[in-house]
Order: C-alpha cells, then structure tokens, then sequence
C-alpha cells in the first residue's frame, strides 16, 4: 500500500462527542490531510479566530459552495421523483405499454450486474 498523498490545508473537526473527532482525525490523517480538533463550537470557533491557516473568507465561501450543492443535488432529486411519477403515469394509460418502465429498469440493472 503507497503512502497516502499530501493534501493541502487544514482540516477542522468539530464534535462533543470524543470517540468521533478521535475517527474523524485518523481517516482524514491517513488521506494525508492536516486534522484540527475542537470538543464544542466554541472551540471550533476560537481556533478558527485563532489559526492564521484558516482563511475566514475561503471558509464561508466553500461553505455557501456546498450548500448551493447540496440545494442542487435536492432539487435534482424532486425532479427525477416527479419525471418518474409522470412516466408511471403515462405508461399506465396505455396497456400495450403498461409496466415499460419498470421493466426496463429491471433489465438496465440485470445488464450491469453481469458487465
């Protein structure tokens, strides 16, 4: 097993919870990354105040990136459910029809499974 590589940065790990800023730590330290631990938001917040690594500005705009993502990624997913029920609904009108979409599914997974 190679080394892990280096990443840049450094990386802060919240939680009141030991035993998870304890596993946190050790699987972003064994990707290579730098790991900061905090116990509480307070202290997150103070080394955050404290650390000159930690740009405030790079901070939130990575913060508001990844929360313009994730709204993307949910709206994506209200779409599909909604393009999905509109096909169910379609597919059933017409008995010739009937069932195509769930049986294509099927086979698409069959498919990719034996590849």
């Amino acid at each position: 097993m190679s080394a892990p590589e280096s990443h840049q940065g450094i990386i802060l790990v919240a939680d009141d919870n030991e035993a998870n800023r304890e596993l946190l730590s050790a699987v972003l330290s064994a990707e290579g990354y730098q790991v900061v631990c905090a116990a509480d938001g307070h202290q997150a917040l103070a080394r955050v105040n404290s650390d000159s690594p930690v740009n405030k500005h790079e901070l939130l705009a990575r913060v508001h990136s990844l929360l313009r993502l994730k709204q993307f990624t949910d709206e994506l997913d209200n779409a599909e459910t909604v393009l999905f029920s509109l096909a169910l609904s379609i597919e059933a009108k017409d008995p010739y029809t009937e069932g195509h979409c769930d049986r294509l599914s099927k086979y698409s997974v069959a498919l990719g499974e034996k590849l």
